[in-house]
């Protein structure tokens, strides 16, 4: 990438600072570049437990998923420019989407092969059914978020992954009602099919499903999320960076296929406090 730049602009004076040494020390490099001097900031990282609906984290957290936005909002307020990534997870419009994000829609009670207790717990519908088929595999895990303040939910969702035919649980993934976001780290078979649910104490949410390069047969725009959508970044979709070969880049040029797509909903501040209090359903997003 430094050499981009240099091509670019062969008299900056150029830094570099790492992020593969984890997120926290990622969010405070970034600030270290700031602190010494650099204007425009650039990278094409992110950490798969970055928030999707967290304008930052001003308060410690059980899962740090807001950490590295934080730090682009603070070199942003002290005058840098910062441009990262949109993400290479796919969009709708070519057909390479793997995310679902919307309100919890009641699909009833489960039924088997998932497991019955009593009173019986809540079924997702995506859409005219309660499940969500994965027709390209991933080995990146599967993230599901919803809209609760990170490290401050109640709320109770559980992902299960079932087989092609969807007669058997192939795995199930619980998260503790304290933590915001669970993830499955597994390999992805292409057809298996997702399906979570609701808890019977949980309230609705709005929901964010992530395959992370994989594709769904029931997809959404949204799946750009983390520090690439900090208040004041600059979030870049993948795009070649000449045009059809010999010809010169122009506006003409199409995005890649593989680019993810937005828009990102944000529901909270930095420090949990919610933008629209009292809704935090697609109708109450900034």
């Amino acid at each position: 990438m430094l050499e981009i730049v240099h091509d670019l602009a062969p008299d900056a004076q150029l830094y570099f600072a790492t992020a593969n040494t984890g997120i926290t020390v990622f969010a405070q490099n970034i600030r270290d570049l700031r602190t010494a001097g650099c204007d425009i900031i650039v990278d094409d990282v992110f950490y798969f437990v970055e928030t999707p609906f967290q304008d930052g984290q001003t308060a410690p957290s059980n899962t740090n998923g807001g950490v590295v936005t934080q730090a682009v909002n603070d070199v942003t307020a002290a005058g840098a420019m910062y441009f990262s990534s949109a993400g290479n997870s796919g969009n709708v419009d070519q057909g390479t989407a793997g995310a679902w994000e919307g309100d919890f829609v009641d699909g009833g009670p489960a039924v088997t092969p998932l497991p019955s207790p009593t009173p019986a717990l809540r079924l997702h519908n995506f859409g005219g059914q309660n499940f969500d088929v994965i027709t390209v595999a991933s080995t990146n895990p599967v993230g599901l978020y919803w809209s609760d303040p990170l490290g401050g939910s109640a709320n109770d969702y559980d992902l299960f992954r079932l087989n092609a035919a969807g007669t058997a649980v192939s795995c199930q993934f619980h998260k503790h009602p304290k933590r915001h976001a669970g993830s499955i780290r597994a390999s992805l078979t292409s057809g298996w099919a997702t399906c979570y649910r609701q808890k019977p104490t949980a309230a609705n949410r709005f929901l964010h499903l992530n395959t992370n390069r994989g594709v769904l047969s029931i997809s959404t725009p949204g799946q750009t999320h983390g520090h690439s959508q900090a208040a004041a970044a600059f979030s870049c979709a993948a795009t070649p960076a000449v045009g059809p070969f010999p010809n010169p880049f122009s506006s003409a040029n199409i995005t890649e296929n593989f680019t993810s797509d937005g828009p990102r909903r944000v529901f909270y501040q930095g420090d949990g406090t919610p933008y629209t209090p009292g809704d935090v359903s697609s109708t109450g997003v900034l």
